[in-house]
């Protein structure tokens, strides 16, 4: 259920509506106009019914494959999912996962502006629904827009299903506001593509333009740490939905995966992390580190 203290209420879910699902190619979305036609695709489904056949994806396209006979669709958040089965759901766990699928940013000096597509709308509720061994969930957002609008699905979700949710609003270390410069910041991204962050993470990447990785790591880790301290009971997962270079610097600079080997982050994705005494676990897929805290963050090569 919705709004317990401290939380936004939200009215009881009586389930998950028919949804509609946008089908395009890469191609599609370099090309998309507003005024555009998009193509669609449409099933229905009932609250609790899943939707089969996940296929992983790396990288960040963002084409679909959907099956008319089978409702056989990719759905992002199958590998954040999988790592949820194996941590203690009897004591609390946290996720710092990317917001679901956006249209594209067109304006690289104001990315936040893209929001959730509809296929993205429909995996948030879809993950929520899923969502299985935890007594209750908050849930923490960025202040950007997109990612307000995943919490909102999720929690849609979760609420269908009969988990007590707390939504807890917008979290500025969530946010990119460690970006100083979003003009010159967006023009060197599409300059060097995911190689920027490689140039960030070794510091070459002036500091006028965006702080040191390290310093953000630090502080996104001292937020999440102070959260899994809340006195908010047992049996809870906090689930933080964020961006994906802020889920980069932790997945690297804590458990040592670097994008280049696996990958950019996927929609939906992201790291898991468990308290221990004086110390915190970290989970990516099959890559687990615990780090006793303070953790001291060095900047990558």
């Amino acid at each position: 259920m919705l709004g317990d203290t401290g939380g936004t209420p939200m009215p009881r879910g009586t389930g998950v509506p028919p949804v509609r699902l946008s089908v395009h190619s890469r191609a599609d979305f370099r090309q998309w106009e507003p005024d555009r036609p998009i193509p669609r695709f449409t099933f229905s489904r009932r609250p609790h019914q899943p939707v089969g056949g996940f296929r992983r994806r790396t990288g960040t396209g963002i084409a679909r494959t959907i099956d008319a006979t089978t409702n056989d669709i990719f759905m992002h958040g199958q590998e954040i999912l999988s790592t949820l089965r194996n941590l203690n759901a009897r004591r609390v766990v946290a996720l710092l996962i990317r917001h679901a699928e956006r249209f594209p940013i067109v304006d690289a000096a104001d990315p936040t502006q893209a929001e959730l597509t509809p296929a993205g709308r429909t995996a948030a509720e879809t993950l929520g629904v899923r969502l299985e061994g935890f007594s209750r969930l908050r849930l923490f957002h960025s202040p950007v827009k997109r990612c307000q609008q995943t919490a909102e699905c999720i929690a849609r979700g979760a609420d269908s299903a009969g988990l007590a949710v707390t939504l807890v609003g917008p979290q500025d270390p969530l946010g990119i506001d460690y970006i100083l410069d979003l003009a010159e910041a967006g023009r060197l991204a599409a300059l060097h593509g995911d190689h920027f962050v490689r140039l960030w993470f070794s510091g070459q990447i002036p500091a006028r333009v965006i702080r040191p990785a390290a310093e953000i790591a630090a502080e996104k880790l001292a937020y999440l740490t102070a959260r899994l301290d809340d006195d908010a009971g047992l049996g809870r997962l906090d689930i933080h939905l964020s961006h994906d270079w802020n889920t980069i610097i932790l997945r690297e600079l804590m458990l040592g995966v670097r994008h280049e080997e696996a990958g950019w982050l996927d929609y939906l994705d992201g790291v898991a992390f468990e308290p221990k005494p004086g110390a915190l676990r970290a989970v990516y897929r099959d890559r687990t580190v615990t780090r006793t805290l303070p953790w001291r963050f060095e900047a990558a090569p």
